[in-house]
C-alpha cells in the first residue's frame, strides 16, 4: 500500500474507533435507563472496556459481549462491531465459523423464557440471519476492497518500473546505434586523415610539409583516442586502455594551447586538484574556443587565463581582432558554446560569449570550485 493509502487507512481506522466509542457510550446509557438495572449497565461498561482489544484479539470483546448477552438485556452492538473485525481482516474460512455462532445465538437469544411458546422466535430468527449476513456481507466488502487497493498499488508500481525498464533499454539501444554510428563514419574519416597524413610525411622531402604533417596526425591520432573514450561511454563498455590513459583536463591545457596553431599566450594559476568534470569543462571551453579562433579570426592573438577567485574557477578567452576576415570559412554547427554553456550550468557555473567592442571576441566562464 502507497504512503496516501497507508495514512488515509490510518484516518479511517481511528474515525471508526471514534465512531464506535460514542455508540456504545450511548448504548451503555440507554440500558440503564431502558432497563433500570445497574447490573445490566455495569455487564455492559465491563464489556465496552474489552473493546480496547478489538484490534488485537477481536474474539475477546465478542466473546465477553456475548456473556452480558446473556443478562436480561439489550443485545451488545459491540458483538457486531467485533464480528465486523474479524470478518474484515481476512477471507472467509472455517476459523469465521466460531464467531459466526456466536453472534447467530446473541441475536436469537433461545435462553430467554417461553421462546418457543409463540411467533417471538420467528422474528429472533429472522434478526439473527440479517445481522449475521449483513454483518459478513460488509466486512467481507471492506477485505475485498482493500486487497483490491493493494493489488492496485501494486500493479501501479509494477507498471511504473516497467515503464523505466524500457526507457532505460531505448536510451541504451540508442546510445549503441549512436556510437555504432560515429565510429563507422566519424572513425573511419578520421582513420584516413591520419593515414593519409602519415603518407605525406614520409613520402615528402619539404621540411615544412613534414611538420605539418605531423601535426595532423598527431592531431588525428589524438582525435581517435578521445574517440575511444566517447564511444566507450556511450556505449557502456569498460573504457579503452590502449592510447590515453584518461580524459583531458587541466595538465593538458598548455599542450593544446601550444598545438593549436593559435598565437595564445595562457596564464594558468590553478592548481590540478580541481574535480575531473570541471577539468574537462574547462579544457573543451578552451579547446572550442581556440578552435573558433581558428575558424573564424585565422592570425588574430588570444589571451586565455584561468585562476581561482574565492570560491569561483574563472576562465577567461579572448581573442584580438583579426588582421584580415577568412579567405575560406569552415563549416559550424554553431552548437559548440552552446553545449559548453550546457556543462557549465550542470556544474552549477555559468559561461557569457560574445564580441567586443574592438572587434575581438571573449568567452567567460565560472564555475564553483570542487576539489578532489
Amino acid at each position: 500500500m502507497t504512503q496516501k493509502g497507508t495514512r488515509q487507512f490510518a484516518v479511517g481506522k481511528n474515525l471508526f474507533r471514534g465512531c464506535v466509542v460514542a455508540v456504545l457510550l450511548l448504548e451503555v446509557a440507554f440500558a440503564a435507563v431502558e432497563t433500570s438495572s445497574w447490573l445490566i449497565a455495569s455487564a455492559m461498561s465491563l464489556g465496552l472496556v474489552t473493546m480496547l482489544f478489538i484490534w488485537r484479539a477481536p474474539m475477546i470483546p465478542l466473546l465477553a459481549n456475548f456473556v452480558v448477552a446473556l443478562f436480561d438485556g439489550p443485545i451488545p452492538l459491540s458483538i457486531l462491531v467485533a464480528y465486523y473485525v474479524i470478518i474484515r481482516s481476512g477471507p472467509l474460512s472455517r476459523k469465521i465459523l466460531l464467531p459466526t455462532a456466536v453472534v447467530f445465538v446473541a441475536h436469537l437469544r433461545p435462553w430467554e423464557p417461553n421462546y418457543f411458546n409463540d411467533a417471538y422466535w420467528v422474528l429472533s430468527l429472522i434478526v439473527a440471519l440479517a445481522a449475521t449476513g449483513l454483518t459478513m456481507t460488509v466486512g467481507n466488502l471492506v477485505y475485498t476492497r482493500r486487497n483490491l487497493a493493494t493489488a492496485l498499488d501494486s500493479l501501479e508500481v509494477a507498471h511504473r518500473q516497467a515503464r523505466i525498464a524500457e526507457a532505460r533499454e531505448a536510451v541504451a539501444a540508442e546510445r549503441a546505434r549512436i556510437s555504432r554510428e560515429m565510429h563507422d563514419v566519424v572513425s573511419h574519416q578520421v582513420s584516413l586523415i591520419a593515414v593519409q597524413a602519415g603518407a605525406l610525411q614520409t613520402g615528402s622531402s619539404d621540411p615544412s610539409v613534414i611538420e605539418v604533417a605531423k601535426g595532423i596526425r598527431g592531431l588525428s591520432v589524438e582525435t581517435l583516442a578521445e574517440l575511444r573514450y566517447l564511444l566507450s561511454a556511450l556505449s557502456a563498455d569498460p573504457p579503452p586502455t590502449n592510447g590515453a590513459s584518461q580524459y583531458p583536463g587541466l595538465n593538458q591545457i598548455p599542450d593544446l594551447v601550444e598545438k593549436s596553431g593559435v598565437d595564445a599566450t595562457l596564464r594558468l594559476a590553478v592548481g590540478s586538484d580541481l574535480q575531473l568534470p570541471v577539468q574537462r569543462a574547462m579544457y573543451r571551453v578552451i579547446q572550442e574556443g581556440l578552435t573558433n579562433v581558428q575558424k573564424h579570426a585565422p592570425g588574430a592573438k588570444a589571451h586565455v587565463l584561468l585562476v581561482a577567485e574565492g570560491e569561483y574557477f574563472k576562465l577567461i578567452l579572448e581573442n584580438e581582432r583579426p588582421p584580415s576576415a577568412p579567405a575560406n570559412s569552415l563549416p559550424g554547427s554553431g552548437k559548440g558554446l552552446i553545449g559548453a554553456r550546457e556543462r557549465f550550468e550542470l556544474l552549477g557555473g555559468e559561461l557569457h560569449y560574445g564580441p567586443t567592442v574592438d572587434g575581438g571576441y571573449m568567452v567567460t566562464a565560472t564555475v564553483p570550485i570542487t576539489r578532489l
